[in-house]
């Protein structure tokens, strides 16, 4: 910018996007040349296209909301689109999967959080020779005296393929802890470099056809390793692994060995009745068992997080993969081993959602941690006996459930409880977050309300003119008719949405657009940058109704 006398978003217009690469590659090699005796550390951004200076050290910085392609107003667009296309998002993972020495995955709102700052600092302080930094992720557990007390924690699934365990393997690891080497994804080769750096490893055997060259492995290194049940059983293997199942848990768990052998039990968990059903499993024999439940989209990463450093192994992963139900580095650094109650948000989706970063330090005062529960509706009443057995205590709770919260307590829709031996209570802030964010609304303008569902009992005395609007069919629902709106409060979430959504009218051009949701991905940020009018996020509604139920959990407590 300041080279060309212009902003980024008039050299995007003025020049195309290839001549500000150009451009940004140049000023970092200007920039190294510059500070080439100084320790320096440069946020180049994820458009970043350039060559890396050769003593840098690249450290990939990964949003869950990457994944789903998060829409930004104050940035330019790429190809035309707001989100970021299918095709340049691949391309920029294959890249950063090539040049990064480490990936560290930061979960919404976490951006200074504890395990974040102490984990930045750590890369920091650590280094080992002239101009290189180097971090062992397990060397900063050990360190912040949050290492889970397993006998394996093992780092993995980042190691999808050769070049990725190349990238962790240029690292001078130091430490107990373990990494899996699987010889179904890394070769031979890579695995010896890694067995020789991390004595402490534990390989799973996934692959028949290299099975006398892994067992050859196993012998040379004397290392731990872990046998699949699927090939029957093995007598001589320390661990016994088990990933596919029966349709019947309970027939599955009874087909178990029930020897001296340690037996990882990570398979496919479909519901919290199957959940509590594997928890009781292990609790029979905590020393030897070790349930991991699986899901195709992380519905069980909380559980793993909460109840992994108890177990003989668990796994945890740095970075974007498909095995979301392991936690990630940064979730176990701020998790608190000694906490013996923690909060939560419950509902669908969770993932993105502020509200444990939010309440983080409130809940650690209190000595709670803060978990995100994926679930639905028909899970609700189960779910919340057998998660409160666990310690859930403080729930804050999100649609759809809110009607559901509301009936555990014989009250209307609820997004707020404390649940205790004393009896459980709930309310409702949700009214205070709207006051909030429609502060800015005047009167005499002509509102609609797009979608809504559990939340219009509270929009209704705050908005007594405005027409409510089907999400899904458009059509309109109660309220004065309506032309040509000037506002429209959007009320549906992106993955609503996008299950059976609809815009409103082409015809209407209303002049102001207010989100509830403050998710990068909701469709009323692509809708009002579509019309070129003003746009506000739900975030200052978030915040207020947040600030609403710590003051509930209080008085709760006194």
């Amino acid at each position: 910018e300041k080279k060309q006398s212009l902003t980024i978003p008039e050299i995007f217009k003025n020049t195309g996007e290839a001549y500000f690469r150009k451009m940004e590659e140049e000023a970092l090699i200007e920039i190294a040349h510059l500070y080439h005796n100084q320790d320096l550390v440069i946020d180049v951004g994820g458009g970043f296209q350039g060559v890396m200076p050769d003593n840098f050290q690249v450290l990939w910085l990964q949003r869950r909301v990457d994944l789903s392609q998060a829409q930004f107003l104050d940035r330019p667009t790429l190809d035309g689109q707001l989100k970021i296309s299918a095709k340049r998002f691949q391309e920029r993972n294959e890249r950063f999967t090539r040049i990064a020495t480490l990936v560290f995955e930061v979960d919404e709102g976490e951006e200074k959080s504890f395990g974040e700052k102490n984990f930045i600092q750590a890369l920091i302080a650590n280094k080992e020779t002239s101009n290189t930094y180097s971090i062992n992720p397990f060397q900063v557990l050990d360190e912040l005296n949050v290492s889970p007390q397993t006998q394996v924690l093992a780092w993995t699934t980042t190691l999808l393929n050769d070049q990725q365990a190349q990238n962790i393997l240029s690292q001078p690891w130091r430490s107990s802890r373990a990494f899996e080497w699987r010889d179904d994804l890394i070769s031979h080769e890579v695995i010896q470099e890694g067995l020789a750096h991390t004595p402490h490893a534990l390989i799973s055997l996934r692959s028949p056809d290299r099975l006398k060259h892994t067992q050859q492995l196993i012998k040379t290194y004397n290392t731990l390793w872990d046998w699949p049940l699927e090939w029957g059983e093995n007598s001589e293997a320390p661990f016994l692994s088990l990933h596919t199942r029966e349709d019947n848990l309970l027939q599955t768990l009874k087909q178990l060995p029930q020897g001296d052998q340690k037996i990882k039990l990570a398979i496919s968990i479909s519901s919290f009745e199957e959940l509590e059903l594997g928890y009781q499993w292990y609790l029979e024999n905590p020393e030897g068992r070790s349930f991991l439940p699986c899901s195709h989209d992380g519905k069980w990463q909380w559980f793993r997080l909460l109840t992994g450093s108890r177990m003989p192994v668990s796994f945890l992963r740095n970075g974007h993969s498909s095995h979301l139900d392991q936690p990630t580095l940064l979730q176990v650094l701020n998790h608190h081993l000694n906490f013996k109650k923690f909060a939560a948000i419950l509902g669908s989706p969770v993932q993105h959602s502020l509200t444990p970063s939010f309440h983080r330090d409130y809940f650690k005062a209190k000595k709670a941690n803060t978990l995100a529960i994926e679930l639905n509706k028909d899970e609700f009443d189960q779910a919340l006996c057998f998660i409160k057995k666990l310690g859930l205590t403080y729930a804050a709770v999100t649609s759809p459930l809110k009607e559901k919260a509301g009936q555990h307590l014989n009250k209307s829709a609820i997004n707020t409880l404390f649940l205790s031996e004393k009896g459980d209570q709930g309310t409702s802030t949700d009214e205070f977050g709207f006051q909030e964010l429609l502060k800015s609304v005047t009167p005499s303008m002509n509102t609609v309300v797009w979608g809504g569902g559990g939340v219009l009992s509270a929009l209704e005395p705050l908005l007594p003119g405005a027409a409510y609007f089907s999400s899904r069919t458009g059509q309109q629902k109660s309220g004065p008719p309506i032309q040509d709106p000037q506002h429209i409060v959007w009320a549906v979430g992106a993955s609503a949405f996008s299950k059976e959504g609809v815009y409103p009218p082409e015809h209407w051009k209303p002049q102001w657009v207010t989100d509830l949701n403050y998710a990068f991905d909701s469709p009323a940020i692509a809708y009002a940058h579509k019309l070129g009018c003003q746009y506000q996020s739900g975030l200052a509604m978030f915040k207020a109704q947040a600030q609403k139920q710590q003051e509930f959990w209080d008085e709760c407590e006194h």
